[in-house]
């Protein structure tokens, strides 16, 4: 939030290129310079109300980062910087935290660094460029101060983050001075950096130029990633009319600037891939492991897979005391059920052995997966076996008629059920995952930009009043592909199949061809191949009004000193921004031969998950030799390098057919065409008033300031879907053309427009009031020391627009609200050095959580039941047979048998398809049922399922609440030595978690089991044994009850304390003159990365918030040297050496990000890299 602006301005002058000039040039009220901060120290800012104000006048929590200090740490950008202010994390090889989802995928801060950051522990902070909102990274090279906003702001922005606003300021061009700069930088992995600044006055007094250029390269220690970044920037001042003194009418002024630039990355990834692979050596782990998971509370022996424990485990834990034997069964009967892991099992596909005896599962349904057999660049995809000659991929899922389903297998990870995570793999023998980007050089993320800005400025009075009218115009264009990086596609398995699909040619149900020669090896699957372009636009006009009135002018006396200066500022600003995005990627289609989304091979269309394109690579010989998981060793050196199967290419596949009930087995050529998966277009306008009123009294001893702002958002969205399938006259979300064809199921071209009105307008005021006192020293006289004493308190709020949301029940929602209570003192030594402690309370209200991706779940888990049984229905299955049970196979479960043919329809009383319907839509209550209008439509020989969209985007929330303090301490020491220190607490927690959306799932699980649907069988059709309550809606609830379990628990990898030491020493006399010496020192706390359990009053585990599970503390440090000499009287020479991470506590020791409830630590961040790099500069 905003503080107390000073809006008085105090004339300061820049010289000129002639010392013996005698004139002077006026700073505008709208701008900030760097050359008015000495050192690390920054006098003045526009976070107050948009006028240059004294930081000193200001209630708010700023931190500013000067060019000085921009130069000294070798920083250049958000990553390089944000590590080293109070209470701000930010993500990437430099950061410090992962800024994940609690997940191995960190695609946000890869696509997107400027946003993988998080002040306060609540949210991003909103980026802008000179305070207009921005999504273009800044880079130093045009940058003279960065400016950091900690909490709501409500002048500068009305809607915002929470968290605060992250500003970069953008050179200007100097009348009257004529300078350059040229900057190279080498670092010792090869990368570099070149910067060139010139500033030109071209018309004397009246216009000057200033371009500035990059080119830089920079080489991870993750091989191969990197990042090119090429801009340039031109800036312009214009005086049309300068200052007179004896007129009204002040000076006038045009500035402007053009900046484009090219940024491409590989992207570097903090999280190592997930282990998928170990527990198919050992399950869940050691005796050890097993037994420590079982005595957590909460933690059930019925939630861990009997594949993932040995007999003999099981009775480990049993005479450990720790597990209970039911009654009616022995120690060893009980241990024989929940234990049935035999280590290295593989899995006869035709006869189904070895399913039980290992945990695995299904990386493919239907559908095939492009063969790789290694990693390495150049890699043809396809088998060596010559029965597989021009063969590259082969269906995934067999169904012969009258065998049960035949399903291509691989290891899975094992865990201790909900609330615990897979591990990341740890062991860098395996994969040396710091050194290597285990996505290779498959990943790309290409960001074009150019930004214009313009303003016309105009004094009047003798600067008493004044006017700035600014135009800005941005626009980016961004194209990603981030394969292997997220969920499944990021873990390594073990392939534990014994046979490939076609190996039973007779279909007898034995095996006589094509075993698998990639048995025991380990993969990677891509279960998706979407890249994702988007553009945007906007445009903001903004205007700014102040008007001065000083007391002293009209009174001179005591009165005009008591009553002092005020300065009423009003705001008036108009954006508009455009958003087009587009996704696309693979689907299968066959030029000759049979449609391969006929039903009896897919049964989809181009945007079925079993059609797209899915690839899977091998990473390392066959493993089943070994004793243990530690013994692998993937050929992974530079990561995965096979190129991805793109548009346009062709394939042989290996496919299973039934039509006719008659089992047969084909081979075509499938080619790859272009699945528009997904379409975007958005519009919202933003019109915003404000004023701000500043308030000096008794000489500027106190400062008060009260700021009002109104906003008002207008969103429009793409044009809707008036029906899932298109009857005339309708608007069909996918495209759903007769016949074969390559469009069906893409994304309708139809709905990329803007609906004509507004879908949702928010609109809210915001305020801002913040008093600071300064100690009277006319008054009370002087302070030993040469000491000032000033405290401040300050309350501001911001809202984000919900732009359009609602909740699960179709009630729209409130836009989420941060609010922030601040106070504290300060302390100036001098003149030299600043002292500012500041506490603080800052909420975010209403935060938007799409619970754990099960928000979607929880009514339309109907759309899945419903869809199939009509797919049951619509292929001609009976509804249950009529002659006995025709079991393929029995569980302990009578209710949910697999049969044949049939659902489990006789169980629940019902006697038709449509009796089925009814009693599957009798799950929603009424009121839920009434909204969402669930049906089953038939319509000659189509049956087709129905449901009515919400009127708005769902999301659900929660809240999050900070507490902490902070001290900032910077400036100069001696004339040698400058300092900034800050030091930061915070403790931010969460809180009001679903408060409709999880009592509405509880309720639909308590109806599932009151209608006696729990374990009842979803589908014939799939021939599987999941069960509408025991299975389906218990993951949804899994993840829900997780969510839940968050209220009380501190955001993720939260850390109570962190100090940020830098410093420089300069030598200005002597032999070392021009000599410096400086560095940083970066501590931080213990991680909160996980709780362990405890049980409620009702039985229920929940976090032990008391207790948190703390990983170590950290502490990394800088070091530069830098001399600076003049190679003539026009030309200065500097050379610079940098070492980030020069010394770090925990060296290359990974750092936890999430630990388990048995105190296991499961997600680990890669510690920050080591950097050296040597620059030379040359200014003339």
């Amino acid at each position: 939030m905003l503080a107390t602006a000073t809006l008085g301005f105090a004339q300061v002058s820049e010289g000129t290129s002639n010392p013996d000039d005698e004139e002077v040039f006026e700073l505008s009220p709208f701008t900030v310079e760097d050359v008015q901060d000495g050192g690390y120290a920054a006098t003045s800012t526009l976070a107050g109300s948009r006028i240059r104000s004294d930081i000193r006048d200001l209630g708010s929590s700023i931190s500013i980062t000067t060019k000085d200090f921009l130069t000294d740490t070798g920083a250049t950008d958000g990553e390089s910087l944000l590590s080293l202010i109070g209470n701000v994390e930010v993500g990437g090889v430099l950061g410090n935290f992962s800024d994940g989802d609690g997940s191995n995928n960190t695609n946000g801060v890869r696509n997107n660094p400027q946003t993988g950051q998080r002040v306060r522990g609540l949210s991003s902070a909103s980026t802008t460029r000179d305070y207009f909102q921005t999504s273009i990274p800044f880079d130093s090279y045009n940058t003279s101060r960065v400016e950091v906003n900690r909490g709501p702001n409500s002048i500068l922005f009305g809607l915002g983050s929470p968290g605060g606003i992250i500003n970069n300021t953008t050179n200007i061009a100097r009348i009257g001075q004529r300078f350059g700069e040229v900057g190279f930088r080498v670092s010792h992995r090869g990368g570099h950096r070149a910067t060139f600044d010139f500033n030109e006055t071209i018309i004397e007094d009246r216009l000057a130029i200033r371009v500035n250029y990059l080119n830089e390269e920079v080489v991870f220690k993750q091989k191969p990633a990197f990042e090119t970044d090429e801009r340039y920037y031109v800036n312009f001042d214009l005086t049309l009319r300068k200052d007179n003194k004896d007129s009204w009418f002040g000076k006038t002024s045009i500035k402007g600037s053009f900046e484009k630039g090219e940024i491409e990355r590989n992207p570097p990834d903090t999280i190592p891939p997930t282990d998928a692979f170990s527990s198919w050596w050992n399950g869940l782990g050691s005796q050890e492991d097993v037994n420590r998971a079982l005595s957590v509370p909460g933690t059930l022996l019925s939630n861990i897979s009997n594949q993932a424990l040995t007999s003999a485990q099981v009775l480990g834990a049993i005479n450990a005391g720790i597990v209970s034997v039911p009654a009616g069964l022995t120690a060893q009967e009980y241990a024989d059920i929940e234990g049935q892991l035999i280590p290295q099992t593989t899995v006869n596909r035709i006869d189904r052995s070895g399913l039980g005896d290992v945990l695995s599962f299904v990386p493919y349904f239907l559908f095939p997966a492009i063969n790789f057999n290694s990693p390495a660049a150049g890699t043809a995809p396809g088998w060596n076996d010559p029965a597989l000659s021009g063969i590259q991929g082969i269906m995934g899922r067999w169904r012969p008629n009258g065998f049960a389903t035949q399903d291509f297998r691989a290891t899975n990870a094992a865990t201790a059920g909900p609330g615990y995570s897979a591990g990341s793999l740890t062991n860098r023998d395996i994969f040396d995952y710091h050194n290597n980007l285990f996505q290779g050089d498959t990943n790309r993320v290409y960001t074009d930009f150019d930004v214009s800005q313009f303003y016309l400025e105009q004094g009047f009075f003798d600067g008493k009043m004044g006017l700035e009218l600014a135009w800005n115009q941005q626009s980016r264009t961004q194209d990603s592909f981030n394969a292997f990086s997220s969920g499944n596609s990021k873990q390594i398995y073990i392939d534990i199949t014994q046979q490939h699909s076609p190996a039973d040619s007779d279909f007898d149900g034995v095996a006589d061809r094509l075993a698998n020669e990639n048995l025991g090896r380990p993969f990677v699957r891509w279960n998706d191949n979407t890249r994702t372009v988007q553009h945007t636009e906007q445009d903001t006009f903004r205007a700014t009004l102040y008007g001065q009135l000083d007391f002293e002018d009209l009174n001179d006396g005591w009165f005009g000193k008591m009553m002092g200066t005020h300065t009423l500022t009003g705001l008036y600003e108009d954006r508009e921004n455009k958003s087009r995005s587009k996704g696309n990627r693979g689907a299968w289609w066959a030029d000759q031969g049979k449609y391969p989304g006929s039903p009896h091979i897919s049964n989809g269309d181009n945007n079925n998950f079993r059609r797209i394109v899915k690839s899977q690579v091998y990473l390392g010989p066959d493993t089943s030799g070994l004793s243990s998981p530690d013994q692998i060793r993937l050929d992974l050196d530079g990561g995965i390098q096979t190129r991805f199967p793109a548009i346009g290419d062709k394939y042989g596949i290996w496919y299973f057919d039934n039509a006719g009930n008659i089992d047969t087995d084909r081979t075509n050529e499938w080619r790859i065409i272009e699945n528009v998966s997904n379409l975007s277009i958005s519009k919202t306008t933003l019109e915003s008033q404000a004023f701000s009123l500043q308030s000096k009294f008794f000489g500027g001893n106190l400062v008060g300031m009260y700021a009002s702002r109104e906003d008002e958002l207008s969103t429009w969205r793409r044009i809707q879907e008036t029906a899932p399938s298109g009857p005339s006259g309708s608007t069909a979300l996918r495209l759903n053309d007769p016949g074969e064809n390559e469009t069906d199921g893409n994304f309708n071209p139809a709905l990329q427009q803007l609906e004509a009105t507004p879908f949702a307008v928010d609109k809210d005021d915001t305020t801002t009031w913040s008093v600071v006192g300064h100690y009277p020293e006319n008054w009370l006289g002087e302070l030993p020391w040469n000491l000032n004493l000033s405290g401040h308190y300050y309350e501001a709020e911001s809202f984000q627009p919900a732009g359009g949301q609602v909740n699960i029940l179709n009630q729209p929602l409130a836009s989420p609200l941060g609010t922030t209570k601040e106070w504290g003192f300060s302390v100036e030594i001098g003149n030299r050095l600043a002292i500012r402690f500041n506490d603080f309370e800052t909420v975010n209200a209403n935060s938007r959580t799409n619970l754990g991706g099960q928000l979607g779940q929880i009514v339309g888990r109907m759309d899945f039941y419903l869809n199939r049984i009509v797919d049951s229905e619509d292929s001609g299955l009976p509804l249950f047979p009529s002659a006995a049970d025709a079991l393929l196979t029995t569980t302990t479960n009578p209710s949910n048998r697999q049969r044949l043919t049939g659902t489990d329809a006789d169980l629940i009383g019902v006697n038709s398809y449509d009796e089925y319907y009814a009693k599957l839509l009798q799950i929603l209550p009424p009121e839920v049922q009434a909204i969402y209008n669930y049906r089953v439509v038939k319509s000659g020989n189509q049956i087709e399922e129905y449901n009515d969209p919400l009127d708005g985007s769902l999301q659900s929330t929660r809240d999050f609440v900070a507490t902490g303090k902070e001290i900032d301490i910077v400036g100069k020491v001696t004339n040698n030595l400058s300092l900034s220190l800050n030091v930061a607490q915070q403790s931010t927690v969460t809180s009001n978690t679903g408060p409709v959306a999880i009592p509405l799932a509880l309720e639909i699980a308590q109806r599932i089991k009151d209608l006696g649907l729990h374990d009842i069988r979803d589908s014939p059709f799939q021939v599987e044994t999941g069960a509408i309550g025991a299975s389906r809606y218990e993951a949804v609830l899994r993840v829900l009850r997780a969510e839940k379990a968050l209220d009380g628990t501190a955001t993720p990898e939260q850390r109570e304390w962190r100090t940020n030491l830098t410093a420089r020493y300069d030598f200005l006399e002597g032999r070392l003159d021009g000599l410096s010496i400086g560095g940083s020192l970066r501590y931080q706390s213990a991680i909160a990365a996980g709780y362990p359990t405890i049980l409620d009053e009702f039985g229920a585990a929940i976090p032990d918030v008391a207790n948190p599970r703390l990983g170590p503390k950290e502490m990394n440090g800088d070091m530069f040297l830098r001399y600076r000499r003049k190679l003539s009287d026009k030309v200065d020479w500097t050379i610079q050496i940098n070492a980030r991470n020069l010394y770090r506590k925990n060296g290359n020791d990974d750092i936890p990000v999430t630990i388990n409830p048995d105190g296991q630590v499961a997600l680990v961040r890669i510690p920050n890299e080591r950097q050296f790099f040597i620059s030379n500069t040359f200014k003339f």
